[in-house]
């Protein structure tokens, strides 16, 4: 898809934690609506991020280093968007939880 002259490439790993986070929410809380909610709102929030991917700062904790160059995260929810721009790409490469993220 392509927005403001940006494509967004969601990488096989992001894929899979969408869907692991969705899948979670819909059964072990039994939430089905709300886990469609979920779904549709981060697919937004990823998309939005081609408005102006350069706005949310470059990440330089070790934990980042292994995506790359100038990664960035956007938050949502208990998630982390995790992506780097290159050249008219965004790569979104992980859904990770906040929580395992470490910036140490």
């Amino acid at each position: 898809m392509e927005l403001n002259n940006f494509e967004i490439f969601i990488s096989d790993a992001a894929k899979t934690d969408i869907f692991n986070y969705v899948i979670y929410i819909e059964l072990e809380y039994d939430l089905p609506i709300t886990a469609t909610k979920i779904y549709d709102e981060l697919i937004d929030n990823i998309y939005s991020i081609a408005r102006n991917p350069f706005q949310y700062s470059v990440r330089t904790d070790f934990w980042y280093s292994k995506f790359g160059n100038e990664v960035r995260r956007v938050n949502y929810k208990s998630r982390a968007i995790i992506y780097t721009v290159e050249n008219i790409m965004i790569r979104i490469h992980r859904i990770a939880s906040q929580s395992e993220i470490s910036d140490l």
